[in-house]
């Protein structure tokens, strides 16, 4: 399942995964700390294959 992506390992867990289509579509509420998050922005010359725009 994880080769195909249909389910994802938990970072520094073992055993523990996550099945994206078996979650709620509601956005659970959580407080997220808006300090000192990173940003990265991505330019390319040219416009990958399988990019959605």
């Amino acid at each position: 399942m994880i080769k195909f992506q249909l389910c994802y390992q938990i970072p520094h867990t073992y055993n523990t995964y996550v099945a994206t289509q078996l979650l709620t579509p509601i956005k659970p509420e959580y407080d997220w700390d808006e300090n000192d998050n990173l940003i990265l922005r991505y330019t390319y010359k040219f416009m990958p294959k399988g990019i959605i725009t």
